[in-house]
């Protein structure tokens, strides 16, 4: 957990059972959020948010859950929403599934003489609880309640405050805005773009984007007389390799054979590639050629073996030409994800 550098109250400690649900999230480097209202608050979907930017994370609070389990809701639709942030405006986000619970204590815990001026405003006599202030919780406003802090942010400029309310309040409002993140496919997709962001060097964030499409691809098989010839293929391998059984170097050419032929019966990961593209890329305004654009992003992933294993796109490249082609190889992959993974939230949230 590492070393508390401050602690305060953080519920109103009274009045009827409500829940607010605490919601850190990170940035990648060099982003940030401007202050440009003194208090960086909104109404969604009858919910009072307030996003804070004073400590180590950001913290996204949203008040007026009647239960926890409203709550809880609250939270996954919190998070597909700062998802639909970031890929709205090509910026990582990192905030954590993993929902903490707060500390309860068996019994109220008095509050001493030196740290009154604290709860002051509160009015606290005792505390009942505490939580870390940089994990995901739902907080029970109804009881007097501290959050541990490890440390603070300094910010500076960078997403005006009104971009980020405007996506959080586009997605939230949704009814099934948490529905995109219970596909463990297309969240591990999310996941991996927006973490793309984080990355400075163009080489990760080129495999990162590659892999996202990988991600979200569907197996496919291939025609039907394509299939029956793999068939025959196959066949006569199996045949060959009963007059081969003594001769090892042989049987294990042929195996390997066989086992390349096998994934011959499924589409080549290009051609799923260029049909998710082209499937998810309709409607955008930047894309004036859909087909087009989808045939130019999966001649892209040719260029993923070579830098795994060479370092380079092409190399047959020079050293200059091979960075403007991963710039710009780049460039179009970040385009082609942010639109798939918005087309498909949205279909997922209907």
């Amino acid at each position: 957990m590492g070393t508390i550098l401050s602690y305060k109250p953080e519920t109103k400690g009274k009045g009827k059972p409500s829940y607010t649900v605490h919601l850190p999230f990170v940035l990648s480097p060099g982003r940030t959020i401007k202050k440009e209202e003194a208090e960086r608050t909104f109404r969604c979907s009858g919910y009072q948010f307030k996003l804070l930017g004073d400590r180590k994370h950001y913290i996204l609070k949203i008040f007026g859950f009647s239960t926890e389990e409203e709550a809880k809701k609250g939270f996954n639709k919190a998070r597909a929403s700062l998802f639909w942030f970031g890929i709205n405006n090509f910026v990582g986000i990192d905030v954590s599934a993993d929902l903490k619970g707060v500390n309860l204590a068996s019994s109220p815990v008095a509050i001493s003489d030196k740290e009154k001026e604290l709860y002051k405003d509160k009015g606290w006599d005792f505390i009942e609880g505490n939580f870390i202030g940089t994990n995901p919780t739902i907080l029970p406003e109804h009881k007097k309640i501290v959050g541990f802090y490890p440390g603070s942010v300094t910010v500076t400029g960078d997403f005006n405050f009104s971009v980020f309310k405007a996506s959080i309040i586009d997605a939230f409002s949704k009814n099934n805005a948490g529905e995109p993140l219970g596909d463990k496919k297309l969240r591990l997709a999310f996941e991996v773009f927006l973490s793309s962001h984080f990355e400075l060097g163009y080489k990760p964030k080129f495999i990162l984007g590659i892999t996202t499409l990988e991600i979200l691809i569907e197996e496919e098989q291939v025609s039907k007389p394509a299939l029956n010839l793999i068939s025959k293929f196959l066949e006569g391998i199996k045949e060959s390799e009963v007059g081969f059984k003594k001769n090892k170097k042989v049987a294990k050419d042929l195996a390997s054979l066989r086992g390349g032929l096998r994934g011959l019966r499924k589409k080549s990961i290009k051609q799923r590639i260029e049909k998710l593209v082209g499937e998810n890329i309709i409607g955008d305004e930047r894309v004036l050629d859909p087909l087009g654009f989808a045939k130019k992003i999966s001649s892209l992933y040719q260029y993923r073996s070579n830098l795994l294993h060479l370092g380079v796109l092409d190399p047959n490249l020079k050293k200059d030409d091979n960075e403007r082609l991963l710039v710009q190889s780049n460039d179009l992959l970040q385009k082609a994800n942010s639109s798939i993974l918005k087309n498909l939230f949205l279909k997922a949230a209907e």
